[in-house]
């Protein structure tokens, strides 16, 4: 019989014969793409407080200049009737994604 490979408390072993098993660790799922996980966390669109910690900034009025500078390269546009900035999670999601990945975002086209 071929050794069978488990994970038993967190360590690797091969075990040659099977009797007893014990703390056996389930394998814990992949994680989710970002886009899906951020998603599930804030909906199709994030704006406000959540959108300027997700990009990295200390505050709403730091993404505001960011914005109006034209240094933020994510795509962001207004909602009637709110007040402040909007980007799509996937959107967001894609873009944080190329920042890892050493790739310039492109420029965004905003609506004023």
């Amino acid at each position: 019989m071929k050794p069978l490979i488990y994970m038993l408390s967190g360590l690797n072993r091969q075990i040659p014969g099977i009797s007893t098993i014990m703390n056996i660790t389930p394998m814990q799922p992949p994680p989710l793409p970002l886009g899906q996980t951020l998603t599930e966390q804030y909906g199709h669109l994030v704006g406000g407080a959540d959108l300027a910690k997700l990009l990295g900034f200390r505050s709403t009025d730091t993404l505001r200049k960011a914005v109006a500078n034209g240094t933020l390269t994510l795509s962001t546009f207004t909602v009637p009737g709110r007040q402040g900035r909007f980007a799509l999670t996937s959107d967001v999601a894609d873009w944080l994604l190329s920042l890892r990945n050493g790739g310039a975002p492109k420029n965004s086209e905003r609506d004023n």
